[in-house]
């Protein structure tokens, strides 16, 4: 007979079995996992948890944790008691412990033959099984070290539900132990880990390190510590056994290592565990590899080897593996067993890159993650996905057993239950993971059992009125910060009644969640249910507005075009009507969203562009000119000007001729003028000088680049020659930020930005700037047949962001158009 099963039947003489429900979803899903098909009732007043008299910290950790969800969620007490104090009033013991630590822990498993050591079921690893003994019903769970103790009664926490006025255990037996070693969260401030409730979260989410720093690198050589915080900070940690590494900024002068040092000593006299050398975007340093055998000696001088060291590579070499610097660090004895924390997603081929270049162990995962672009202040449970190169699960389920550690960086803006559980539930179990389970646990835990599924549902249906709504999250000179805004108005109904529906969801998710979360009540209301009602009540309110970015951009083609024009009368009239219209408006929409953060500084915005008047136009016209002068010289200390317009001077006239019989005929040369229309940051404009005359059109190099954003240039070309042998000959350079700290990553800004020829409706050519060279090259550009009674091709020249690029650098330059005639 099964060996579990046997034990059960003889519970039965015990307790009373009652058939089961179906067992819940655990989350992470263990390795081993058999269930009885029956519960066990646990009558009120009859359960004690029982440790060990030499229980660790992290055992007596779990038994606080079990003990207050138990309390929290079934509104029933369980003492906790050491081995030797009175347990005759309780007719079941939940025996929490090692076999080390608790003299009835081994005595169960030695009679009831459970493996349990510290290689069985492994580090971190627990057994959970239902043993009668001396008239008792025991429940064990028992760990291969202390933290897996911890672990396993949160598994045993998952294994109670509700029955009656009482609670039922579903019976099973457990055998676990993760597959990703290390699980982390480091903080980018000591005192976050202080936070209440924090570090309990981290136990429940199977973290075993954390490390200090001080921001979003390291803590600076020589920096002032905070030895009261960052002791009290290890000492939670110790308590609940995680690992905790000092962090420095390593990526510094020569004449800095002695304070790098001193640094690090001081850290490890506060009880740091491990040393994490940090160089990440500061940069490689002045010798990284003398520093870095400086800190291997210290770690040797106290036993801190393998795991315990740790390391972020610099910028270049953490999102990549086989780079110069990674090759030479693991080339110095001690680095190869360390913990390499790079970016990249986990993978077979990773771990086999990882392994070529010098590493001994699997390499460990940074992942950059949550990453919204977005303004929300709610935005739902973030899968792994919305992250650094958006790895989906079917990749993570196989690379996760790539990996030796997992952390993620990011997410102090959302709650923490949706972040520290994600990945760190994942990386105990990445094949079998479930994220519709993972979901509804932290739905259970942060709304309670009875709201899980609405919760669910709300996050599903925010998703749904995202769709309805433009979330712009940039904010600069050209384009405001701005509240959400429908796409297009038609669909403003169907927003609206969404809105609504999610309205009576969210009071009664509120309303419940209040009774039955195990979260404080004032994290559950400030983390959570006040976010999600400013966000609905944003968008719900948004759905009823209009905005100006509906109507404005022909209305500014209008104003530019009389600016141009020298217009003054149809220009003025223009500007009146469009600032009572952005009057209108923008009043309601102050009134209706004071909730959204980017509100105010929107509605200023729109009001200093209302207030423009014709010389103020005039003064924003030379502005434009003056930045983009600006903008050519700061981007040929990037790329000299030289460089990218030299090509321009040797038009090849004689494209495609073939045969030297016949030859092209080139009938005009035109250069687009100076009269840019435009949407956002790009500037446009002429570049003259040292006998070159080009377009140019010159991206912000400060802020991001957002969808739709333009500008173009007009350029009136006469029509001459056979109508049905024309084409157009130009040059177009273009240089972006290939370079990634100090590697070259070609074309890695393609697809995001383009240059076009449009004539009237249609799209005559169009070219990828992120695969042009710097030093250019010329295209030849057929036009359709050009109808007898078009004198002047009408063109437009015009650049545009397809896609949001963030700290792209980008300037091109195009030659004048030339009108060619092409032989037959």
């Amino acid at each position: 007979m099964n060996p579990f099963f046997r034990l059960v039947v003889l519970a039965a003489a015990l307790v009373t079995l009652v058939r089961a429900e179906p067992p819940p979803a655990l989350v992470p899903p263990p390795r081993e996992v058999n269930w009885a098909g029956a519960d066990v009732p646990l009558a009120p007043n009859s359960v004690a948890i029982v440790i060990g008299r030499n229980a660790a910290d992290p055992e007596r950790e779990g038994a606080r944790l079990l003990q207050e969800y138990v309390a929290k969620r079934f509104k029933q007490r369980w003492p906790v008691l050491r081995e030797g104090e009175d347990q005759g009033a309780h007719t079941t013991l939940v025996v929490l412990g090692q076999r080390s630590t608790c003299q009835l822990m081994d005595r169960l498993c030695t009679e009831q033959r459970i493996a349990l050591s510290a290689g069985s079921p492994g580090a971190d690893g627990y057994v959970i099984q239902l043993c009668p003994a001396a008239g008792r019903t025991h429940i064990i769970v028992g760990g291969s070290n202390a933290r897996g103790v911890m672990y396993g009664q949160d598994t045993l926490a998952q294994l109670l539900r509700p029955s009656g006025d009482g609670i039922a255990l579903v019976a099973a037996t457990v055998r676990d132990a993760p597959v990703v070693p290390w699980r982390g969260r480091p903080q980018t401030m000591v005192k976050h880990y202080l936070r209440p409730g924090e570090l309990d979260l981290y136990a429940t989410s199977r973290v075993n390190f954390i490390d200090l720093r001080s921001g979003i690198y390291a803590f600076e050589p020589g920096e002032k510590l905070d030895g009261a915080e960052i002791g009290e900070a290890v000492r939670q940690a110790h308590r609940r056994g995680f690992v905790v590494y000092a962090t420095v900024n390593c990526g510094v002068p020569r004449a800095d290592y002695p304070k790098v040092m001193a640094t690090f000593r001081e850290l490890l006299e506060l009880g740091a565990d491990g040393l994490w050398l940090s160089f990440d975007d500061k940069g490689p340093g002045e010798d990284p590899l003398g520093l870095v055998r400086q800190v291997l000696e210290l770690g040797r001088a106290r036993r801190i080897e393998g795991h315990l060291i740790a390391i972020t590579p610099p910028k270049g070499s953490y999102p990549k593996i086989n780079t110069e610097f990674n090759r030479q660090l693991l080339a110095v004895p001690g680095m190869e067993t360390a913990l390499w924390f790079w970016t990249v997603v986990p993978s077979p081929e990773a771990q086999a890159e990882a392994r070529a270049a010098g590493l001994k162990v699997r390499p460990a995962w940074w992942h950059n993650w949550p990453r919204l672009f977005t303004p929300q202040g709610y935005t739902g449970l973030p899968p792994l996905s919305l992250g650094w190169s958006a790895p989906d699960y079917a990749q993570l389920a196989v690379g996760g057993e790539c990996l030796e550690a997992a952390m993620p960086w990011g997410g102090n803006s959302l709650g923490r239950h949706y972040v520290v559980p994600v990945i760190n539930w994942w990386a105990w179990n990445p094949r079998q993971h479930d994220w519709h389970a993972l979901r509804q646990r932290i739905y259970r835990l942060v709304f309670g059992e009875r709201q899980a599924a609405g919760a669910a549902e709300f996050d599903d249906q925010l998703q749904q009125l995202f769709a309805f709504f433009r979330h712009p999250y940039k904010a600069s000179e050209e384009v405001p910060a701005s509240p959400p805004r429908l796409y297009r108005p038609a669909e403003r109904a169907a927003a609206r009644a969404l809105a609504a529906e999610m309205t009576v969801l969210l009071d009664r998710l509120a309303a419940g969640a209040g009774r039955d979360t195990v979260l404080d009540a004032g994290d559950l209301k400030t983390a959570y249910l006040e976010p999600m009602q400013r966000e609905l009540a944003a968008h719900r309110a948004a759905a009823e507005l209009d905005f100006p970015e509906e109507w404005w951009p022909e209305t500014q083609r209008q104003i530019l075009a009389a600016l141009y024009q020298a217009d003054r009368a149809a220009g003025e009239r223009v500007i009146a009507e469009a600032r009572a219209r952005i009057t209108r408006e923008i009043d309601r929409v102050a009134r209706a969203l004071p909730m959204v953060p980017a509100t105010q500084k929107y509605v200023e915005w729109w009001q200093r562009r209302a207030a423009l008047d014709w010389p103020g136009w005039n003064a924003l016209r030379l502005a434009r000119e003056k930045e983009l002068a600006a903008r050519i010289a700061d981007y040929n200390r990037i790329v000299p000007t030289k460089t990218m317009v030299a090509g321009l001077r040797s038009p090849p006239l004689e494209w495609g001729i073939g045969r030297w019989q016949v030859s092209n005929r080139l009938l005009a040369t035109t250069l687009p003028r100076p009269q840019p229309q435009y949407s956002g940051d790009w500037q446009a404009g002429l570049y003259r000088q040292d006998g070159v005359e080009a377009a140019v059109f010159a991206a912000s190099r400060k802020v991001p680049g957002e969808i739709g954003e333009y500008a173009e240039l007009p350029a009136s070309v006469p029509v001459a020659g056979r109508r049905d042998r024309l084409a157009l000959l130009l040059f177009v350079s273009s240089t972006n930020k290939d370079l990634f700290s100090n590697t070259m990553v070609p074309y890695r800004w393609a697809g995001y930005r383009f240059i076009q020829v449009r004539w009237r409706d249609q799209v005559l050519w169009e070219q990828d700037l992120g695969q042009l060279p710097a030093a250019g090259d010329w295209f030849m550009i057929p036009l359709p047949g050009i109808p007898d009674d078009v004198s002047a091709l009408e063109l437009s020249l015009r650049v545009e962001d397809r896609r949001v690029s963030l700290n792209n650098y980008t300037i091109a330059y195009a030659s004048p158009f030339r009108l060619i005639e092409r032989p037959e």
